[in-house]
């Protein structure tokens, strides 16, 4: 299958209609993009980090990270790491 290009097509950040005075100004002619997160976005993710963080408590309060089995999977971890690192 072969694609044709038909024409070109740009994203105008700053929506329909803008004029070209509306638009990002470049610094140096480098463009720079900008991201805005929304107050709503922001609680969510403190939400799931502070979840995260209690279940990891909570982990380390029943001694899961002191079982064998994540023993022997931090060893063989640390092991594959320290095998990789060239001596200095």
């Amino acid at each position: 299958m072969k694609i044709t290009k038909t024409g070109t097509y740009g994203v105008n950040a700053t929506g329909p209609g803008a004029s070209k005075s509306d638009r990002p100004k470049k610094s140096s002619g480098v463009a720079e993009d900008q991201v805005e997160v929304s107050g709503e976005a922001r609680s969510l993710f403190e939400a799931e980090q502070a979840k995260k963080l209690a279940e990891i408590e909570e982990r380390v309060e029943s001694g899961f990270y002191f079982s064998s089995t994540v023993t022997s999977k931090l060893v063989q971890v640390l092991r594959s790491l320290l095998m990789r690192k060239s001596p200095s």
